[in-house]
């Protein structure tokens, strides 16, 4: 026979025990609704043509629509900020590359801390760099480009501006083998490659999909790829590294969500995304269009962004002028 106290007890560890079904429940309730994936540049641009097989996806793993809101801005700012100041429950969430850190590092870009206000969810892709020349411009290899640089001879790159991705990529190059190009910006996708194409400009660097089309129709001269090993969408074309220069640039692709995100929220879209990863149908296309299947775990694509913002930082006080 129970006294009150026991009785008391026992009431308690029982709407205790209900009370933890009851959260067990919400977890996995998870996701009760849409999901918005802020992709903060413009649609049928690079990054939102990576995004969109992801969100696919992701749709038919989670049970509830992926749906993605293009918030396009000068170095991706209004959409990053959106989802920084969005409710922490994951139901919007970001895609986001290189400019991520490197915005609010190197120009000063967006009221954020890359480590502090966003919770890395996961990494899918990594978009490495491909080195081209205009067919005018009479570049045949890098060679030619270090020999050009180093005689003095005129020598432009294109670029979307000091701290954009194909500038990033450029300057890193001519540090390495210590050449100087002329920065030529231009305020479009299109524009850029009317630039390369014309000849206004000499050498580009660029993430594989927006340029595969020009690639393959030869173009322009595709002069290598800064990734560890040949792409599937390129195999004929080598690896800088094959050509002697230790050179490996590339735009990580992930997503993130605003500071306070559950972890079991996190949880759920960490293993839809690893799934997703998984699937060949997916790595097929996402290879097809000149990109590697790059999965990282939450904690590992935080110490990933970590070491970025370390390594862009010490870039910025390298390069300071």
């Amino acid at each position: 026979m129970f006294s009150l106290k026991e009785a008391i007890v026992v009431g308690g560890i029982v709407t205790a025990s209900v009370a933890t079904v009851a959260a067990a429940n919400a977890q996995q309730a998870y996701p009760e609704r849409e999901i918005v994936l802020v992709v903060p540049y413009p649609a049928g641009g690079g990054v939102d043509s990576i995004a969109r097989p992801i969100a696919e996806e992701l749709q038919k793993r989670l049970g509830k629509p992926v749906v993605i809101e293009n918030r396009a801005s000068a170095g991706a700012v209004v959409g990053t900020e959106f989802v920084k100041n969005a409710d922490p429950d994951g139901y919007t969430l970001l895609m986001a590359s290189t400019s991520f850190v490197t915005g609010p590092i190197l120009s000063g870009e967006g009221g954020y801390d890359p480590n502090v206000d966003f919770v890395k969810v996961g990494m899918m892709v990594n978009s490495p760099v491909v080195m081209l020349a205009s067919k005018a411009s009479g570049i045949a290899t890098i060679a030619d480009v270090v020999e050009r640089g180093k005689s003095g001879k005129k020598l432009r790159y294109t670029s979307a501006g000091r701290f954009s991705g194909p500038a990033l990529a450029a300057q890193s190059f001519e540090n390495l083998v210590g050449i100087q190009m002329r920065e030529v910006p231009y305020g479009s996708g299109s524009a850029i490659a009317t630039a390369i194409l014309s000849g206004e400009t000499d050498v580009h660097f660029s993430s594989v999909p927006p340029v595969i089309g020009q690639v393959k129709a030869d173009a322009v001269t595709t002069l290598g790829v800064a990734s560890e090993k040949r792409l599937a969408a390129l195999p004929d074309t080598p690896t800088m590294i094959e050509q002697g220069y230790k050179y490996a640039f590339g735009n990580p692709y992930g997503f993130f969500a605003p500071a306070g995100t559950p972890s079991d929220v996190v949880a759920v879209l960490e293993k839809a995304m690893a799934e997703v990863a998984e699937n060949p149908d997916y790595r097929a296309k996402v290879e097809a269009s000149g990109s590697e299947v790059k999965y990282m775990s939450s904690a590992a694509f935080t110490t990933e962004i970590e070491h970025q913002v370390e390594f862009w930082t010490e870039y910025k006080k390298q390069n300071a002028h």
